[in-house]
């Protein structure tokens, strides 16, 4: 309820005017705005967030490094030959491997970092106050842990591909600069036979 009052004068004497309005239509129509741009913000079947908020995301945490001149990582981690799995066992079986990687990244990340699925079986992972040594071995750690665990029903294992970028050491300038880079370093695992990390 909206409540809005005010004092008004009739016939010598002070009176109290008050207005009550029902909000609850309001307030419904603005909840469920903000549902959808948290939905929108998010990918449907990893839960994690999406292209959209990586790129949000990444360029406050590259204004708050570059402000407090600390390091930024960012690892782009793609799932090798991942056509095979939807191929052998179907596209519906893709999807809860997809789930269940999102689940290991997210439980092998620290806190602070930021996990997203930013494309078919690809993810990126913000790493902030975090310079390329340490994303390196954080990347190390990644690829044992994907290479121990068995994924789904059938127990496929996955192979990985990861590229990372670093600000400042890379001589990285922009958001875009550092995501283009990233891009690079994983496409350049990727091409050298995958299951490998790339800086």
């Amino acid at each position: 309820i909206y409540i809005s009052a005010s004092i008004l004068e009739i016939g010598g004497r002070k009176v109290v005017q008050g207005i009550f309005r029902d909000i609850s239509e309001l307030k419904r129509i603005e909840r469920e705005k903000k549902e959808a741009e948290a939905l929108a913000l998010i990918d449907p079947h990893t839960q994690l967030y999406n292209y959209r908020y990586l790129q949000r995301r990444l360029h406050s945490e590259f204004e708050l490094a570059k402000r407090r001149a600390t390091p930024l990582s960012i690892l782009m981690v793609d799932i090798d030959y991942f056509k095979s799995v939807n191929d052998t066992y179907g596209h519906e079986y893709g999807d809860v491997v997809l789930q269940e990687f999102a689940i290991v990244l997210q439980h092998a990340s620290r806190g602070i970092d930021v996990v997203t699925r930013f494309e078919g079986e690809g993810f990126a992972i913000i790493l902030p106050d975090t310079e390329g040594k340490g994303a390196l071995t954080f990347a190390d750690r990644i690829q044992r842990i994907i290479k121990k665990h068995r994924f789904g029903a059938n127990k496929v294992k996955l192979r990985i591909s990861i590229g990372i970028c670093s600000y400042p050491e890379d001589g990285i300038a922009t958001v875009d600069h550092l995501l283009t880079n990233a891009d690079k370093c994983v496409r350049f695992a990727k091409d050298q036979g995958g299951d490998t990390i790339s800086v």
